[in-house]
This record gives structure tokens, sequence and C-alpha cells, in this order.
């Protein structure tokens, strides 16, 4: 683990322009790739907030205390590095098709390379297996009543057009409860249980493994929301179990935003029609005097990617993904969970405050949601933004509540100053 971290921190210092983009501020340019960290600059060895330290100086972070990573992960050096070199590339007409982002994202997700498309983002994701999944009206949709709208309007829409039925469940407080809730829903014509890996309101970790394999049990569809998965909870395609996992790159990876992935168990492949087409999703096809036809489809997820890619964003994605895995997906989680307790339970002794999120740790990720107490959301919002706090409000579901997300650029000083700044506005 040392010699892992010491590598690590060693590429901090004689990476590409990571520093020297963080501290100084300057453009890159292609001579940057050799540059070696400024004079002045220390990279320790060990664990501690000496080490986030640095990987927070990593980041050109707001004046404002960003505590927003749940709408949009900041984004560090290295990645805004490879996006501008390969803008200038793209500007120089230098384009071309690489698998390298598409197979680091399999990596990360210990999926099969045929099992990943490469889409814009989550919702892009959620409508093709929304459209694509072989429904007829009367079938059945389980959501939860704490979606985000780019999960929730694919499938209203998909009800619209095919007639199908959605059914509504509210999470529990633990994950048994909420997994009784969704079985009690299951009837026989439950096709589909599409729900978020983790809330978009109040950052409630779901036990999607427990739900994939119910679904599995029933044979039914389980499709995860799986925006605020990857960069927080590292899922694993193979042992998390679901049928299809849609996730983005622009808020816990800290990748550019229009990136996206789509994860499909390659035995679904058959079951999911691919509605919007274009370049890369065929084997062939033909318009002539004699003949129209599509041959036929890329028989791996790939089919579900059309047209021209944005090669900078991908390549951005894929920085993300190299940096991410630089530092460690185990000791991200373990920071940005330990983060998100720590300011629980500071909430929690808190009279004024009505906690939203579980405290069951697996329930919990790292995004804590909550009430206050004898004030209104805008009331909340205002004293937010004068005081220099980026936070998100959380309309959803009637909520009007916070929520605050805790990630790598994260200290323990900034949620004080949250709390402490909450506190002296409690008491004026």
């Amino acid at each position: 683990m040392k010699a892992n971290r010491r590598k690590f921190l060693q590429q901090l210092a004689a990476g590409s322009a990571w520093a020297a983009l963080t501290l100084s501020g300057k453009a890159w340019t292609a001579a940057d790739e050799k540059a070696t960290s400024p004079p002045g600059l220390r990279l320790p060895i060990t664990d501690g907030e000496e080490f986030w330290d640095e990987v927070r100086r990593q980041f050109d972070l707001p004046t404002a205390t960003y505590l927003n990573t749940g709408t949009l992960g900041l984004m560090p050096a290295p990645v805004m590095a490879t996006i501008q070199s390969q803008f200038e590339s793209l500007s120089k007409g230098k384009y071309a098709i690489d698998e390298g982002p598409r197979q680091a994202i399999a990596d990360l997700l210990n999926a099969p390379l045929n099992s990943i498309s490469m889409t814009h983002n989550t919702t892009e994701g959620i409508n093709i297996a929304a459209q694509g999944l072989q429904l007829k009206r009367g079938d059945e949709v389980i959501l939860t009543d704490q979606e985000h709208v780019g999960n929730a309007l694919p499938w209203l829409n998909r009800a619209r057009l095919s007639g199908l039925r959605i059914r509504v469940v509210a999470p529990g407080q633990t994950a048994a409860e909420t997994l009784n809730r969704i079985n009690a829903l299951i009837t026989r014509r439950t096709r589909v249980i599409a729900v978020p890996h983790v809330t978009c309101t109040v950052g409630h970790v779901l036990p999607t493994k427990a739900i994939a394999q119910l679904a599995r049990d029933k044979n039914i569809i389980s499709v995860v929301d799986g925006a605020h998965g990857p960069g927080m909870l590292f899922p694993d395609m193979a042992a998390l179990g679901c049928d299809i996992y849609a996730t983005c790159g622009h808020k816990w990876m800290c990748g550019p935003a229009g990136t996206g992935m789509l994860y499909v168990r390659p035995e679904l492949l058959p079951k999911v029609d691919a509605v919007m087409v274009g370049a890369y999703s065929d084997t062939g096809w033909e318009v002539s005097m004699a003949q129209q036809r599509i041959t036929g489809f890329a028989p791996t997820a790939h089919r579900f990617d059309y047209g021209t890619q944005n090669v900078a964003l991908e390549m951005g994605l894929k920085a993300a993904v190299e940096f991410m895995s630089q530092i460690g997906h185990a000791k991200i989680r373990e920071r940005i969970l330990d983060l998100a307790a720590y300011l629980q339970g500071r909430l929690l002794e808190r009279p004024f405050i009505e906690m939203l999120t579980p405290t069951e740790p697996e329930s919990r990720g790292a995004i804590i949601g909550f009430k206050v107490k004898g004030k209104t959301i805008k009331e909340v919002e205002q004293w937010a933004y004068s005081n220099a706090l980026r936070v998100r409000f959380v309309a959803e579901s009637g909520l009007n509540a916070v929520r605050v997300s805790s990630h790598i650029y994260t200290n323990h000083a900034d949620l004080d100053q949250f709390v402490n700044e909450l506190d002296d506005w409690m008491r004026a």
C-alpha cells in the first residue's frame, strides 16, 4: 500500500502539468507534458490530512466553499490538461476514434468491454433502456418517490407512449425495509424495477445488489440510475448483478460534463431495441434504388453509440478514471463516507435539524440531506449564498431540503465552517 501511495504522489510531482496548472493557473501547452512540479511543492508520503491536502491542491477550488459534487464534480488539473490538449488536436483536424475511454470505463465498472456504451449523460442511458426494452400496455415499472428527473421522465414518457403502469415505492430508513417495500409492490405484471443507486434528494443508498437479485429471481429486469455511483461507491457490475446501469462522468468521477456510460448485461442485449441509431450502431446498411435495409446491429452495447462523439471529453473522462485509480478507489470511498458521517453526526447534535438521510451506514453515502426546522427553503438558500456556501436545495418530492456533498477536495474544515455558520445563523 505504501509503495502504491508513494508512486501516486511521485506522479503528482512529475505528471503532465498537474501541479503547474493548479498553482500557477497558466494555460497548458504540449511542452508541459515534461514539466515537473514547481519549486516549493512538497508532497507527503504518509496517510492523513497531509495526503488529502495535496490531493485537494490538484483542484482549482472556487472561492465559495464547494459542497455540491452531487450536481457537478470539480475537475482536477490532469483532466483539464487532457481536454485542452485534445481540443487543440481537434482544432488542427486530428480526429480518430479511441477505444481507450470505453476500456477505462469497463475496467472501472468491472464489466466486459462489449457491455459498455459511451453516452453523454445518465439520462441518455436511462432513455435507451426505457425506450428500448420490449414492454407493452399494462406492464408495470416500479420507481421510487425520490427520483431525479433523469430517471422519472424517461419512464413516465414510455408509460405515456406505451400504456405502462408506474408503481411507486418510498425507500425505508434501512436496507431491509426498502427491499421489503419493493417486494410488496411486485405483481404478476411487474416487468422492470428502475431505481437509483443513490437518491439525488438526500443521498439514500438503496440496496441495489439485493434489489437486482430480487428482480432476477422473479424474472424482472433491474435498471439502476447510477449517477451517484462511480466515484463515490465504485460499484462492481459483476458483484452488483443488475441488468442495466446508467451513469455519468461529471459528478463523483470529476470528469467533464457531456460524458456518460451505460452498462447493459450482455445476455440482455437482445431484449433492448436500438431506438436511436447512427454511425457505429450497425454491421451494415444500404440505401439504393435496388434495396434499402439495415444488415444488422452491432452485437454489443456499442449499438447504442451513434454518430460523432466528442473525443476530447471522452479522453478527459479517461483521465478522470486514471486520476481516481491512482489515488485508490477504496481509499476515496473510505475518505468521503467518513466525511459524510462526520457531518451527519454534527448535524444530529442540533435540535433544529430534521435529518432525512438514513443513519444506517449501508444506507448512507457521501450526501447528507436535511431540513432546518422553522426556516423555509428560500430562507436557507439566501443564508447559504450570503455565506458563500455552495450546496443544493432539494425541491423534488416536496422535500424542500438541503443537500451537502463531500468529496476528495472537501475537508473537515469545510464541514465545520458549514455547521458553525449554521449555528451562528440560528442563534441570531
